[in-house]
């Protein structure tokens, strides 16, 4: 499928997943001070996952209406 074909929201949400993943590693990331790298790697690690579930469900049922 074309991306002119998309669903704006897909568009937008590229945009936004983009964005948020760059903001985040850009400021929150540095000023965690912890002794060892497992809590930044955990801190990461939930943030990417709750992103990426969230984006995939959306990302489904953006998908539905486009065929409407």
């Amino acid at each position: 499928m074309a991306v002119r074909q998309w669903h704006v929201g897909k568009i937008v949400m590229l945009w936004l997943a983009a964005g948020l993943l760059t903001a985040f590693f850009i400021w929150v990331v540095p000023y965690i001070n912890s002794p060892s790298g497992l809590f930044e790697l955990a801190l990461i690690a939930a943030a990417v996952g709750f992103l990426v579930t969230a984006f995939v469900i959306t990302w489904i049922w953006l998908g539905g209406r486009e065929q409407q």
